[in-house]
């Protein structure tokens, strides 16, 4: 079975293809090559400074949700996923009396990218249990499949899901996950016969990554490559990714206080610096990941 790092990180590495038909519905392609070219400037973050203010002091509700999901987008094409994700909570609570769960669906793909499975999964759960789910259930029931299949390298939820049409869109991505995770070739064989054109196929045969969560920083998550600092031990695990160092500082605290040899390493991307929380898998990296979740953190293994 190939490690858990070349599924998740794998699948979480960015696809142009994806990503322009992505973004493509609320940008122009000039604002999409730009930020391809020049990442997250200044002038970015002045926009999502004025969002922060307007949703902070808008006396409307509408104003502040639409502020929000303004800067949720800004954020994610940046690739600051963490705050990204806040951005679309947000989004989706600001009026109490209607739920938005367009945006916690888009919380929870960011969610899953920054290995925040549980916080996923509640969103999906939330959206599953309403009663305007019909809308959102499909997309919803293949992001909790998603983060079932990281966190327990248990790709039957995935699989499930394959002879439903209602999830036909997501086919060539579960195919690519379920062969990642399982080493199956049969699922590969599937993915070559039943979608030759993908970006998963296409991705497999030049040797690259692929991701259905698209960001232009693809290279944002650990890839065995980067700046990165790494504890030295072969099996090494990643427990949390952060734009915001004292937050990877108070979980390596967390983690040494519950007994878990761990340390945060800096990787900058664009000019754009992130922390990478990491701990050491030990001798059976099996049972660390047990203990770890036991102890109630997330993680996955990486090089």
């Amino acid at each position: 079975m190939r490690t858990r790092k070349s599924a998740y990180a794998g699948y979480r590495y960015g696809i142009l293809h994806r990503f322009a038909r992505y973004a493509a519905k609320s940008f122009s392609v000039f604002f999409l090559l730009f930020f391809v070219r020049y990442g997250f400037t200044e002038n970015m973050e002045m926009r999502v400074l004025q969002f922060e203010k307007t949703a902070a002091s808008s006396s409307s509700i509408s104003e502040r949700k639409e502020a929000y999901v303004q800067m949720a987008k800004l954020l994610y094409l940046a690739g600051d996923l963490e705050r990204a994700a806040a951005a679309w909570q947000n989004a989706a609570m600001t009026d109490k009396n209607n739920r938005d769960d367009a945006a916690l669906i888009e919380a929870a793909v960011c969610f899953i990218a920054i290995g925040e499975f549980d916080k996923a999964n509640a969103n999906t759960r939330m959206v599953l249990i309403s009663e305007k789910a019909s809308a959102f259930a499909p997309k919803a029931r293949y992001l909790a499949a998603v983060a079932e299949a990281f966190r327990r390298f248990d790709i039957a939820p995935l699989i499930a899901l394959l002879p439903d049409s209602a999830y036909g869109q997501y086919k060539p991505s579960i195919y690519y996950i379920a062969w990642k995770i399982s080493n199956a070739n049969d699922y590969k064989t599937k993915l070559f016969s039943e979608y030759p054109n993908s970006p998963e196929t296409l991705a497999i045969k030049d040797g690259k990554a692929v991701s259905a969560f698209p960001s232009i920083f693809w290279q944002f998550l650990p890839s065995g490559t980067g700046d990165a600092s790494r504890p030295p031990q072969t099996n090494t695990l990643q427990v949390g990714v952060f734009s915001k160092e004292e937050n990877a500082r108070t979980l390596v605290k967390k983690l040494l206080a519950a007994g878990f040899d761990s340390e945060s390493g800096k990787k900058t991307i664009n000019d754009q610096t992130y922390w990478i929380v990491l701990a050491a898998g030990g001798e059976n990296i099996n049972m660390t990941l047990n203990r770890l979740k036991a102890a109630g953190f997330d993680a996955f293994p990486v090089k």
